[in-house]
């Protein structure tokens, strides 16, 4: 139950990962609750007697090999996909002790597998770094692979692999947008992580077939590019969902996602010179905010948010700690007004955002990117006890931009749009 995929496999790879953790049992917990990014608050507990499942928590299915030598995302069943690794563990201290810049090698994975009891109950996709700085994709029961002009050799994986497919199928053969400051093959990760974050929003997810929850994948994607120097982690990111309805233009969802490496990392069983890094999905759209169809786009705008949610994401085989006897808690849920002051007592500054247009059931998607030396795309910071976001000019030109795209090519939205500018 997940969903991987690996872009490029043969040229610039990008690996990518959903973190919903499912269990094929009834929910323990008596509240039956869990908090995903795109929908708040819901029912953790899914299916039908005898035939239950529910979503545990979120959490991160990628694998940072040590000394920079690759990473691997899996798919599958978590605790068989764990008992390999702890098998690829022992190999490699093994010979560690005596090369302290061992890289793992395919070798050592497929030695791996082949000692390791169930390994078709489980699917890894992943790259490995070797010190020259050439890179090799690893496979282990792929589910599908397509060759594309834009972003070569990619597969994909896991219950969930056929949504990334689509994607990937849908513009793998269409002309590239050339207006980012990022490879192709960036952009498409991005804009994995982001349309299917937009797609789990949906009221149906989970009980309509064939969605996210259904197929028992989702919570939220991340990226990770693997270069000649080894892995390195997605950059912080806003999602912006715009709707325009009955004539007026709303923001309805507002995400910041943001990574940060531990300074502690540890395999399974073992401590190891590797990467590992957690990650955190906030959601300042909880109440739809109303964008001025007459704003003035030559200057950004601030909104002041009242409350903010956030999902605290870690690596599925990081152990978990107890606190007075108990696991420790995972952030989940509300804000605190102290936890506010507390991680956004510095203005962030925010260079990536992907910007959601939709009405009448029509969509446009779009990426803003500035680079160091231009001004960010959002800031975000504090003021008392509410976050202030600050919406760039190029975010607002995009979502004009994007509205009369829609109007141009629908008649009825057109009809709205110039009913209610009229008005202003």
């Amino acid at each position: 139950m997940t969903a991987i995929a690996l872009l490029d496999a043969e040229n610039s790879p990008y690996l990518i990962a959903d973190t919903l953790v499912s269990v094929e049992t009834a929910d323990p917990n008596p509240e039956k609750k869990i908090w995903l990014p795109a929908l708040g608050s819901i029912n953790s507990e899914w299916g039908t007697p005898p035939n239950l499942w529910h979503i545990s928590r979120l959490a991160r299915k990628t694998y940072f090999l040590p000394n920079s030598s690759g990473v691997l995302a899996f798919s599958g069943n978590c605790a068989v996909a764990a008992d390999f690794l702890r098998e690829l563990s022992r190999k490699f201290l093994t010979s560690y002790s005596y090369d302290r810049s061992l890289r793992i090698s395919r070798q050592t994975i497929e030695d791996s597998l082949q000692n390791s009891s169930r390994v078709c109950e489980f699917s890894l996709l992943g790259v490995l770094a070797r010190s020259d700085g050439s890179r090799e994709a690893f496979t282990h029961n792929v589910h599908s692979q397509m060759d594309t002009i834009n972003y070569g050799k990619c597969y994909t994986a896991g219950s969930g692999a056929e949504l990334i497919a689509n994607i990937i199928t849908s513009v793998g053969n269409q002309k590239l947008r050339e207006h980012l400051p990022i490879s192709p093959t960036e952009d498409l990760a991005e804009l994995i992580s982001s349309q299917m974050l937009f797609r789990e929003r949906n009221l149906e997810n989970g009980h309509a077939p064939g969605t996210p929850i259904d197929l028992g994948c989702g919570g939220f994607y991340e990226w990770y590019a693997i270069r000649e120097n080894g892995p390195h982690s997605m950059p912080p990111r806003i999602d912006i969902h715009v709707n325009f309805d009955e004539g007026r233009l709303y923001i309805s969802r507002l995400h910041f996602s943001e990574q940060m490496e531990s300074s502690v990392t540890r395999l399974i069983g073992s401590s190891l010179p590797s990467q590992d890094y957690s990650l955190i999905v906030y959601n300042f759209g909880l109440h739809s905010t109303e964008i001025p169809l007459n704003i003035d786009v030559t200057n950004e705008i601030k909104y002041m948010i009242t409350q903010a949610a956030a999902v605290f994401i870690e690596s599925i085989f990081k152990p978990n700690l107890e606190l007075k006897g108990n696991p420790r808690p995972r952030m989940s849920g509300l804000l605190t007004p102290d936890l506010v002051a507390h991680l956004f007592d510095e203005e962030i500054e925010v260079r990536r955002a992907r910007i959601t247009v939709s009405a009448l059931g029509h969509t446009v998607q779009d990426a803003t990117i500035s680079t160091l030396d231009a001004p960010p795309q959002v800031t975000i910071g504090r003021s008392e006890e509410k976050i202030c976001i600050s919406l760039g000019v190029e975010i607002l030109e995009t979502i004009i931009d994007a509205l009369a795209h829609l109007a141009q090519n629908n008649s009825t939205i057109k009809d709205q749009l110039l009913r209610s500018v009229s008005q202003c």
